[in-house]
């Protein structure tokens, strides 16, 4: 799962990274944006998605606990040489972060407002640090984490949408009902 952007054609493309980007800041996976998934609240998208990663050992409480990114990133090294990383991690990876990215827009109004705003604009987590999820600064990368962001945007407004749908047919089932009630006192 790739997505390759043309340099010629990057008008139409959103770059998130920096917590701090006032603009784009709520769309990293860093962002102090709590979540919670099977009753379990995390402080960030970035802390679950490590959680699970150490599921099941000693390592996931510490990081769920974990209040600096300094911390995380020094949690995991150690987790790593501890050996505690989910076996088959690899293969659940992508399936964490698409249902902790969903669940992160969908419990956060101001996150999805954020990430609704970016419309049908391409995606692009631009890091030099990674090249899987990111974009691997030089545009190269795989973008896991744009594409995955890009299909939690797509389902949220699919839901927008059909919510808005449904008001409709409500608001003209409510209308016929008065109407109705009105001609059978008449």
């Amino acid at each position: 799962m790739s997505f390759r952007i043309n340099a010629s054609k990057k008008t139409n493309v959103v770059t998130y990274y920096e917590v701090h980007d006032p603009q784009y800041g709520l769309l990293s996976p860093l962002s102090p944006t709590p979540l919670v998934v099977r009753h379990v609240q995390y402080p960030s998208l970035h802390h679950y998605f490590l959680c699970e990663r150490f599921k099941g050992s000693p390592a996931e409480q510490w990081i769920s606990e974990a209040t600096t990114v300094w911390a995380l990133d020094r949690l995991v090294k150690s987790a790593e040489a501890e050996g505690y990383q989910h076996s088959n991690w690899n293969k659940l990876k992508v399936d964490v972060m698409l249902l902790g990215t969903y669940l992160k827009f969908k419990q956060n109004e101001a996150a999805r407002a954020v990430l609704l705003n970016t419309q049908s604009s391409v995606l692009l987590y631009h890091t030099a640090t990674d090249d899987f999820w990111g974009d691997g600064g030089d545009g190269k990368g795989k973008n896991v984490l744009g594409v995955v962001t890009m299909a939690v945007r797509a389902r949220l407004q699919a839901d927008q949408e059909r919510q808005q749908q449904l008001g409709k047919h409500g608001e003209a089932n409510t209308r016929g009902a008065k109407a109705g009630g009105a001609a059978a006192r008449a």
